[in-house]
């Protein structure tokens, strides 16, 4: 006998013997659940997912499927996702069990449902867009300013009279004019993205996306929060990276936040969970092979001169330097990069001052830079992959807090001696590099941040999957 012959009868004898000793549930009950079942799609699941015929056995399976699915996610593992963490996941049959027997049936099943407020707004949010009926709107590149006139700016009227109806009608319909900016500012805010008004790339995707693109998002991110792993109250570090931002907690309290600047889509920064083990003070940056040969090629190739004032060295064979004023770089093929850069310490290095290791083998850590402009930014996706942090010297205090000699003086004297040394922690951190679009702003509204590495469509793909496909 299989396993899943064995779970059916055990899941038949368990709905007959709930059945025998409630005969109301054959009825009212039964048809409660079934309802409800009928609706998953209020909580952004596939009610064709849980169809079943009369047959108690197969119901049972059905409903401990979707009692499962809306208490515990729908999916459990996708590749490249290690931040998808949950409580242990009773097997479906339990649940069918446990909610049959209950004294109340469908309260039962609904208070599998999560409960939180984040939850609440995308389930509305979800409401909302499946009743709406969007304009269409191709994005452009070239940014739109307050007050422009522009002959795209009738159809971003007509799309974001969706979002705000009040909006009035225009007698310019090419004219950006105040009231479109004020709900322009508005829709942007509600999507993670400076207020300005300005309409660039990225609010300009953000206004492309159609309902069904957009509810499929809101449908990935309820089930990403379907019972998530209970947090620990050590002192733990979160990146969240449509977000952008650094949070570490302990005791389930913000100790430190800051802006960090992440890996552009090209250059994902992976996710991960992983531990701070040390600083390293004037680090010097040995720049991978991939960035070599897409970045700095080109540069060499305009100036290289100037790349060397920067304080990069190039080896060659042997390990041997070579002045890059005496190669001709225009003859060097990126797929054949015969050399190996070095960046020296000092102000101008990409590292910045200091840098924090990360347990990983992927050459990914958190580090100090000297280009600060991009934290001005709310797009901040630029790096190669590394965390950039805004303000290094609080990591620093975070890290070594508590550790004899390793107060702000010892760290400045460190810095002064402009040579490279390294500090192990006595107390590492355990660090997370996460993904999570949708969270709430102060006021308790949603915000529905831009899906920059695609990882929501990819989950929202993995929702649609037929049922015996779901992780």
């Amino acid at each position: 006998m299989t396993v899943a012959t064995r779970r059916g009868l055990l899941a038949g004898i368990a709905v007959t013997t709930a059945l025998a000793a409630m005969p109301s549930l054959a009825s009212t009950a039964s048809r409660a659940l079934r309802e409800r079942m009928a609706r998953a799609a209020e909580d952004g699941l596939d009610p064709a997912h849980y169809a079943a015929p009369d047959d108690p056995v197969l119901f049972a399976q059905a409903l401990g499927r979707f009692a499962r699915d809306l208490g515990y996610g729908r999916i459990h593992e996708l590749a490249g996702r290690p931040d998808i963490m949950r409580d242990a996941v009773p097997e479906a049959e339990a649940l069918a069990h446990v909610i049959l027997t209950a004294a109340n049936p469908p309260g039962a099943l609904e208070a599998l449902a999560p409960r939180s407020p984040l939850y609440a707004a995308l389930k509305a949010e979800l409401a909302q867009v499946r009743s709406s009926v969007w304009p269409e709107f191709a994005a452009g590149t070239a940014t739109i300013n307050p007050g422009a006139r522009d002959p795209r700016v009738a159809a971003i009227r007509a799309r974001l009279a969706v979002f705000d109806p009040t909006l009035p009608a225009s007698r310019d319909a090419d004219h950006y004019d105040a009231g479109l900016v004020a709900v322009a500012r508005r829709f942007q805010l509600a999507h993670g993205l400076d207020g300005d008004g300005r309409l660039g790339r990225f609010s300009q995707r953000l206004l492309a996306e159609t309902p069904s693109e957009r509810a499929a998002r809101v449908a990935a991110n309820m089930d990403l929060l379907r019972a998530p792993a209970t947090p620990s109250p050590e002192l733990t570090i979160e990146v969240n990276v449509p977000a952008y931002s650094f949070v570490a907690k302990e005791e389930n309290r913000d100790v430190l936040t800051m802006k960090v600047v992440l890996g552009r889509p090209t250059r994902a920064t992976p996710l991960m969970h992983t531990v701070m083990t040390s600083a390293v003070f004037n680090p010097p940056w040995g720049v991978p092979q991939t960035i070599a040969k897409e970045d700095m090629l080109p540069r060499l190739r305009a100036d290289p001169a100037a790349f060397a004032a920067r304080g990069f060295r190039i080896y060659g064979a042997g390990g041997i330097e070579v002045d890059p004023t005496t190669v001709d770089w225009r003859a060097i093929h990126p797929n054949r990069f015969p050399f190996v850069i070095r960046q020296d310490p000092g102000d101008a290095n990409a590292l910045g001052r200091i840098k924090f290791n990360l347990v990983n083998n992927l050459d990914i850590y958190m580090h100090d830079t000297p280009d600060r402009r991009y934290f001005a930014t709310d797009v901040r996706a630029f790096s190669s992959g590394c965390i950039r942090l805004e303000r290094p010297m609080e990591m620093y205090d975070l890290l070594f807090a508590g550790q004899r000699g390793m107060d702000r003086a010892r760290l400045q004297a460190l810095l002064d001696r402009r040579t490279t040394s390294g500090v192990s922690a006595q107390r590492p951190i355990p660090v997370r590099i996460v993904y999570r679009t949708a969270g709430l702003d102060g006021a308790g509204r949603l915000v529905l941040r831009h899906d920059i590495y695609g990882h929501d469509a990819a989950y929202a793909r993995a929702m649609a999957r037929p049922v015996s496909q779901a992780a």
